[in-house]
């Protein structure tokens, strides 16, 4: 991973700036622009965003960024509607609910087209990220 040291520091570089200006702690996900009030994501951008977090979690052992990857999966993954439905294999564990492990993400039969709706992701989803100053002391 990432062998030539200044690869490395690129990488960290990058992954500063994805921290100090595209973060928005209060949501819990990265803006898609700096000041984006609405952020937008594809499976695409997702998953780059979730490779460039694994990456920089394995290269700096900083358990605090295992806890911004959780929160990041949360609110991009399971809170957003990108995850469409689920299945056992993903934490449905009750063939008789809507929603047997309560995340919010139907089973796949229960979803809201006719025959319920494929496990799949959305192609595009919308997260409302307004930039939140601190108050001036």
């Amino acid at each position: 991973m990432l062998a030539e040291e200044r690869y490395l520091q690129a990488a960290r570089a990058t992954y500063g700036f994805m921290n100090q200006e595209l973060w928005d702690e209060g949501v819990g996900v990265y803006r898609s622009a700096v000041n984006a009030q609405v952020s937008e994501y594809t499976p695409m951008t997702i998953g780059a965003a979730i490779g460039a977090m694994r990456v920089m979690i394995l290269a700096n052992e900083d358990p605090a960024e295992i806890e911004r990857f959780k929160r990041f999966w949360v609110q991009a993954v399971n809170s957003s509607g990108l995850q469409q439905a689920e299945y056992e294999e993903t934490g449905e564990k009750d063939f008789f609910q809507a929603d047997g492990d309560g995340d919010g993400i139907p089973r796949m039969e229960y979803g809201d087209g006719k025959h319920g709706i494929a496990p799949v992701f959305a192609s595009l989803i919308r997260i409302q990220t307004p930039r939140r100053f601190a108050a001036k002391r």
